[in-house]
C-alpha cells in the first residue's frame, strides 16, 4: 500500500489500499482516465469491499478533483496468498464520445455555441460552463445521422475556433487556450527545481505552408450568387518552406469571418504539434499546492545544452502517477500561441 492524499470515492464510499495510481487529462481530448491497482479490502477490514463497475466516481488528490465521471471496469486477480483488483475509469465527457447525438430532435435555429453545446450534452446530465466569447449564433445547425455527441460539439467548436474540455469535476468548457487569469506558476530545472527530467520534440509531418478553408455562406442583396457560394479563407506557415498546400471544407454553413477563423485554427494547431515540451516533476501540484492542470500557463526555465527555454509555456496533457517511487507528474507543453485565434503564426525559426 502506499501513504498518500489520492482517494477514490466511489458513490460515496471510499475506497483506499493503493498500489499504484495513472490519470491523464489533455486539451486535445475531451475526456481523460485513470487506472488503479489496489486491494481488494481495507487493512485491518476482514470483509471484502468490492468496486461496482457503472458507478459514479471521482479521483482525487488532497481534495482536488482529477477525474470525475465512471467506473468502467474492474480486474479482480487472484492467487493463494492474496486478491488484488485493478480499477479503470473514465471522465463522464466519455459518453459524449462513445454515444450517438440528439435522439430526437437534432435541429436548432438561431442559437449560439454554448447553447448547442448545452442541448447536446443535457441528456448525458453533463454541465457546460463558458469562459470565453463564443461569437454569433448559427443561423441552422444540424446534428448529422449517426454522429456522435462529441463529433456534433467538436464540428461547432471549430466554427466558432475554440476549444471544449474537461473540468475534471465531471462538466466541460467552452474555453480559449490559457483562459485562466493569474500568475503562471513556475517550472524549474538544476538546483532547487522541481524537473526531474526534461525532453523537446519537433515533428514537422503535419505542418503545411498554405491553408485553404472553402465553404458557403449566406448571400445579401448587394452581392452576385456566386461570392456567398464559392466562400473561401487561406492562411499560410512561412516556417514551412516547400509547397504543401492543404484545403480544408468548412462543415456547415460559414460566413467570412468564420472561415478565416477555421483556416487559422487549423494551421494553428498543426503549429502546436510540430513542437512540444516535455518534463516530468515531483508531486502532482505547483507551489501553491494546486494541481497541474491542462489548458494551464506555466513559466518554464530549462538549461538544456541543445536549446534553453525561459518563457510561458501551455499546458497541453498531464498524466499523474504514483506507485513505490512516489507522486510524478508527467507534463507535456507547447506554446501558448499556437491555440489562440488572434495574433500572428508563430516565429518561423531553423529547425522548426
Amino acid at each position: 500500500m502506499i501513504a498518500s492524499d489520492v482517494t477514490l470515492t466511489v458513490d460515496g464510499a471510499v475506497f483506499g489500499g493503493w498500489t499504484d495510481v495513472a490519470a491523464e487529462r489533455s486539451i486535445e481530448a475531451v475526456a481523460g482516465g485513470f487506472s488503479l491497482g489496489m486491494t481488494e479490502r481495507w487493512p485491518g477490514q476482514a470483509a471484502p469491499r468490492p468496486v461496482p463497475p457503472g458507478s459514479r466516481c471521482t479521483l482525487s488528490w488532497a481534495g482536488q478533483a482529477v477525474i470525475t465521471g465512471w467506473v468502467r471496469a474492474v480486474e479482480i486477480s487472484e492467487t493463494a496468498h492474496d486478491v488484488s483488483m485493478r480499477v479503470t475509469g473514465q471522465d463522464a465527457a466519455a459518453d459524449l464520445v462513445d454515444c450517438a447525438a440528439a435522439v430526437g430532435a437534432g435541429e436548432w435555429h438561431g442559437l449560439r455555441l454554448d447553447e448547442i453545446v448545452q442541448e447536446i450534452a443535457r441528456p448525458f446530465g453533463i454541465d457546460v460552463a463558458v469562459e470565453t466569447d463564443v461569437g454569433a449564433p448559427f443561423p441552422v445547425w444540424r446534428v448529422r445521422e449517426g454522429e456522435r455527441a462529441w463529433e456534433a460539439i467538436e464540428r461547432a467548436a471549430r466554427q466558432r475556433a475554440v476549444l471544449v474540455i474537461s473540468d475534471g469535476d465531471g462538466g466541460i468548457v467552452i474555453t480559449r487556450a490559457g483562459a485562466a487569469a493569474g500568475t503562471p506558476p513556475s517550472l524549474a530545472d538544476g538546483e532547487g527545481g522541481v524537473i526531474l527530467t526534461q525532453s523537446q520534440t519537433t515533428d514537422t509531418a503535419d505542418r503545411y505552408s498554405l491553408y485553404i478553408a472553402k465553404g458557403q455562406r449566406r448571400g445579401t442583396d448587394d452581392e452576385p450568387p456566386e461570392m456567398a457560394a464559392h466562400a473561401k479563407a487561406q492562411i499560410s506557415d512561412p516556417a514551412v518552406r516547400r509547397y504543401r498546400p492543404m484545403v480544408l471544407l468548412a462543415e456547415d454553413m460559414a460566413d467570412g469571418i468564420s472561415l478565416q477563423q477555421r483556416v487559422a485554427w487549423e494551421a494553428r494547431i498543426a503549429a502546436a504539434r510540430s513542437r512540444r515540451f516535455h518534463v516530468s516533476v515531483q508531486g502532482w501540484t505547483d507551489e501553491r499546492g494546486r494541481l497541474w492542470q491542462p489548458n494551464r500557463r506555466v513559466h518554464v526555465r530549462m538549461l538544456s545544452r541543445f536549446r534553453a527555454v525561459n518563457e510561458v509555456l501551455l499546458i497541453v496533457r498531464v498524466r499523474w502517477r504514483l506507485d513505490d517511487g512516489g507522486a510524478v507528474s508527467d507534463i507535456e507543453m507547447a506554446m501558448p500561441e499556437a491555440y489562440d485565434v488572434a495574433g500572428a503564426m508563430p516565429s518561423s525559426e531553423p529547425g522548426w
